[in-house]
């Protein structure tokens, strides 16, 4: 009897019915009597697993959760990087610099270019106070470096006079100290109790005097008065010297 034929439609079906199914196959040892061990392998055709929609769904939210999640790793590490360059480092005005440690006391070092002995070397400036930090102390007026005269050393003049009797713990000596560091923008330092302001605006003057508030103010050509409460001589100085890099670097 012949075989009948098998319609379009059967055979569509059936190939489905095939494609719908996988191989899968295991692979055992079996040992013989004499010890040798020979390689079996058995294989099956199995019901495919398709996932269902609830499984897709399922897939599709970790995905999302797993991308969001890297997403916000990748924001953290952005924003550490960014939170220890901040405190490593400070950019005030144009004037930048590097937090340091030295055993318990923290500095704010600005290193500045420096002409010595015909060479240029790193002058390196450290402060006790960050210069973001000082913007408390109000200063009055401008600051233009540019139009003092140089003296026959080749450098400028900052004359600074202490009015009355300002004692803080030896702050004093540490601040006037601290502006002989003045001379890496090319200033001499020079203490003189006697000066004055210079109407010709020969020299930089500066009177340092105790008052009810902290800041400073501009009272002549190139001539300022910081006043000084509480003892914060030391940053009412370092936002005098400040002011005094933020010209400098500008130029």
């Amino acid at each position: 009897m012949a075989k009948k034929k098998k319609t379009k439609k059967e055979r569509s079906k059936e190939s489905k019915k095939k494609s719908s199914k996988e191989e899968v196959c295991e692979v055992f040892d079996i040992e013989k009597k004499d010890g040798e061990v020979k390689e079996k392998r058995l294989c099956d055709l199995v019901e495919k697993k398709h996932a269902t929609e609830e499984e897709i769904k399922g897939q599709k939210k970790t995905l999302r959760n797993i991308l969001i999640g890297l997403g916000i790793i990748v924001l953290l590490i952005i924003l550490g990087i960014y939170f220890l360059n901040s405190v490593r480092h400070f950019n005030y005005r144009g004037v930048k610099g590097d937090v340091v440690k030295e055993g318990e006391l923290i500095f704010h070092q600005i290193t500045i270019p420096f002409k010595l002995n015909g060479k240029e070397v790193d002058y390196n400036v450290y402060l006790r106070n960050n210069p973001e930090n000082l913007d408390n102390i109000p200063f009055e007026g401008e600051m233009n470096l540019d139009e003092l005269p140089l003296f026959y050393d080749g450098a400028k003049r900052l004359v600074v006079n202490i009015t009355g009797n300002l004692s803080c713990d030896d702050d004093d000596l540490i601040s006037i100290g601290n502006m002989v560091n003045l001379k890496s923008i090319g200033f001499k330092v020079v203490r003189d109790e006697n000066a004055t302001c210079d109407k010709h605006g020969r020299y930089m003057y500066l009177n340092i005097i105790e008052s009810d508030y902290s800041g400073i103010k501009e009272i002549g050509e190139a001539c300022y008065e910081a006043h000084v409460t509480d003892c914060e001589i030391l940053k009412v100085t370092e936002r005098f010297m400040v002011e005094m890099f933020v010209d400098h670097f500008s130029e």
